[in-house]
């Protein structure tokens, strides 16, 4: 019992003596796993935090491409296929562009539907299409001829709302794709389609993509889509970025089934290619023979005429070789 009771007051010396230290290394180890707690809470916060936004802004959970267009009988069979929720047709096309400081650069450029409700242009309060553009200074579009731009892009400073940029005439089937070459700058704004800091590749120009612009639809001189997003019922409610593996068992059935849907409509979509450019070629003959009947007329109308007066010259010559002309001589002389 004494050995007990020396050794307990040795160790309540030596820790008085050492308070300081102690309260050191308590500090360092409390530091330390504030830290890591920190960093145990911060992905699973930033990975919260970013399915708020994309649910905020509905982002799609599918973009459709088809390299053939899509018609308007193709979106009609992606929105009624089982498990697609919403899908939006869209125009996009890259080009060169040229700014107020004559610097170059290519611009990826996505149409923006108009309300679906009013068909009015969109607004910064408009709500229920895809993709929702979070506005970060000026106004959405309202009239063709006018963009809004992707902030946080290498040419920011030079484009101040109200510039004006203008596709580059390098650009080819300018006129086929585009209403308006030129478009003033009415905005900037966040997309939470382009939430990535990697740049997307082109191919054009130099093969990046420098800038991001935004158009009304009406801009466009295409006759079919080009992409169409999509949301999925059984997705909506999951978490793409906490639970990936739940994600992709609600997404890979739909992708299978607009898989199918494609094989199917791909060759209805090129037999109408192939009759659209058939309709062109059989026109284009027809305005020839029409065309070449047309010459050929005046052609024989000409050999005709000319056929006619060497009749009249040889009628002529015989005459004269007849002596039925005769010249008379003035009357007095």
């Amino acid at each position: 019992m004494v050995v007990k009771h020396s050794y307990s007051k040795m160790t309540l010396r030596e820790f008085h003596h050492s308070f300081s230290r102690f309260l050191a290394i308590f500090a360092i180890i409390a530091l330390g796993v504030g830290f890591l707690a920190g960093l145990l809470a911060t992905t699973p916060d930033m990975r919260y935090s970013m399915d708020q936004y994309y649910r905020q802004t509905n982002l799609m959970n599918l973009r459709i491409v088809s390299t053939m267009g899509l018609t308007k009988q193709d979106v009609e069979e992606i929105r009624s296929t089982e498990g697609v929720e919403e899908g939006m047709p869209s125009y996009t096309s890259d080009a060169l562009v040229t700014f107020p400081s004559e610097d170059t650069a290519v611009a990826r450029i996505h149409s923006l539907p108009a309300c679906r409700e009013t068909g009015e242009p969109l607004t910064s309060e408009t709500s229920g299409y895809l993709n929702q553009l979070t506005l970060a200074e000026g106004r959405l579009p309202e009239n063709p001829g006018e963009c809004v731009i992707k902030s946080e892009h290498l040419f920011s400073e030079s484009i101040p709302i109200g510039s004006t940029i203008k596709l580059s005439e390098e650009n080819q089937n300018l006129e086929e794709t585009f209403q308006t070459t030129e478009y003033i700058v009415v905005g900037y704004v966040y997309s939470s389609y382009y939430s990535s800091i990697e740049k997307e590749t082109s191919t054009i120009g130099n093969g990046t993509v420098g800038m991001v612009m935004f158009i009304p639809e009406q801009d466009f001189a295409l006759d079919v889509y080009t992409d169409m997003f999509v949301t999925l019922s059984d997705a909506k409610a999951l978490d793409s970025l906490s639970d990936p593996s739940a994600y992709d068992a609600a997404v890979d059935p739909v992708v299978s089934t607009l898989e199918d849907l494609g094989q199917q409509r791909a060759p209805l979509r090129d037999k109408e290619i192939r009759e659209e450019a058939q309709e062109k070629i059989d026109d284009a003959q027809k305005e020839f023979e029409e065309q070449k009947a047309d010459a050929q007329k005046q052609l024989d109308d000409a050999r005709t005429e000319l056929d006619n007066g060497w009749q009249e010259l040889d009628s002529a010559k015989q005459k004269l070789s007849d002596g039925s002309l005769r010249w008379r001589r003035p009357a007095g002389s």
